[in-house]
């Protein structure tokens, strides 16, 4: 083992156990670790009194619980550490990291199941990832994540965050300690977060070079689209809007004011906002190639056929649980002849007539089906 550079340990179930001093004693060259398991993960003070430098550069470590103190002393054993995964461990993860980790450009907290983007290492020292899970729970307090943000904001490119509302007296005292918060270099935002703080986050990525723009669920659309027309995103991605009255006027100015900006694709999932005059506006944009729609509960037919229609440049679509879309779409979207891949999820009005008639017309298209009631399959 002393030879090796790279080793993934996972003892969720296995009783024999080496504990995380003992793999790094044993392996003296690893510069990367996964190391996994079903029991809580803590430093005894022999083990904080034995523990190794090291050579790592990429740590994950898993468990239902992990002690403050055993990642304090990792991480100073890790002087060149890059990488950090962390599951089971608290907030405090935050401050420790600060302190402990001076090298680190990759931070993901209690992610679970969340893919991390790849990330190619550069020489200059920040942080350049941040990634943590987004459930359908409280969210991380804005009292320790937007700080956080704010300490990285000259270097962070891509940021996952489920972040809990402000509370009334943080509303003025986090802009206070936070002046100038803008996130310049960011590139990838997934964004999960309550009213005031998706406003205060709306604010920090006006006029950024921000590309790529996931947010599951809007509640301030104009303040969300006042940000988003200073940017030339190349997807958006848009999840339902919390609103009685979802601002319908304000996504028909944004898609207008992109007609002729390079964005190339859009994802809309149950937002009740995303009616025919939204499609009318969307079919302008030029750049657009890949769209994908699920749940949309107020577009119509004729709203849907009439976007596609317009957007024949399309190369991509997927279409998931939207009664309005028919046979007759799939005949509109037979005419769009760059067109190389069609999804068709759950969809009750499309049948295997329609289907044939779009391949005879589009040859070059590829078509999955999936769990559509009208369509028969072999």
């Amino acid at each position: 083992m002393e030879n090796l550079t790279r080793i993934n340990l996972d003892f969720d179930t296995n009783p024999m156990v080496l504990s995380l001093v003992d793999v790094l004693t044993a392996c003296p060259h690893l510069t990367h670790l996964t190391y996994t398991i079903g029991s809580s993960l803590s430093l005894s003070a022999v083990d904080a009194y034995d523990t190794p430098t090291s050579k790592l550069t990429t740590l994950e470590l898993r468990a239902p619980h992990i002690a403050d103190t055993l990642i304090e002393t990792v991480l100073d054993g890790s002087p060149d550490l890059q990488h950090l995964i962390v599951n089971g461990c608290g907030t405090s993860i935050f401050n420790i990291v600060a302190k402990h980790a001076p090298k680190l450009q990759v931070l993901g907290y209690n992610t679970y199941d969340e893919i991390m983007p790849q990330h190619r290492m550069v020489n200059e020292p920040g942080l350049r990832v941040l990634y943590t899970k987004i459930t359908n729970g409280t969210g991380m307090p804005a009292s320790i994540l937007l700080p956080f943000l704010y300490r990285h904001m000259a270097t962070l490119e891509n940021i996952c965050v489920h972040v809990a509302s402000m509370k009334n007296e943080e509303v003025t005292e986090i802009p206070t300690k936070c002046p100038g918060f803008k996130l310049k270099n960011l590139r990838v935002l997934k964004l999960a977060a309550k009213k005031t703080t998706q406003r205060y986050l709306f604010q920090a990525i006006q006029h950024t070079g921000l590309e790529d723009f996931t947010i599951s669920h809007v509640y301030d659309t104009s303040a969300m689209v006042d940000a988003l027309k200073t940017l030339s995103l190349l997807h958006f991605s848009m999840g339902r809007i919390r609103s009685s009255n979802p601002n319908t006027r304000q996504l028909v100015s944004l898609f207008t004011d992109y007609a002729k900006k390079p964005m190339k694709s859009i994802d809309f999932c149950g937002s009740d906002a995303i009616t025919d005059h939204v499609f009318q506006a969307l079919g302008d944009v030029a750049a657009l190639r890949h769209v994908a729609f699920s749940h949309l509960e107020r577009s119509t037919a004729q709203g849907i056929d009439g976007f596609f229609a317009k957007a024949q440049q399309l190369e991509s679509v997927r279409l998931v649980s939207i009664s309005a879309v028919t046979n007759n779409t799939l005949t509109v979207l037979g005419a769009c002849q760059p067109l190389r891949k069609l999804y068709l999820d759950k969809i009750p009005a499309v049948t295997n007539d329609g289907v044939a008639r779009l391949k005879r017309a589009n040859g070059c298209l590829w078509v999955r089906v999936s769990e559509c009631p009208s369509i028969v399959t072999d």
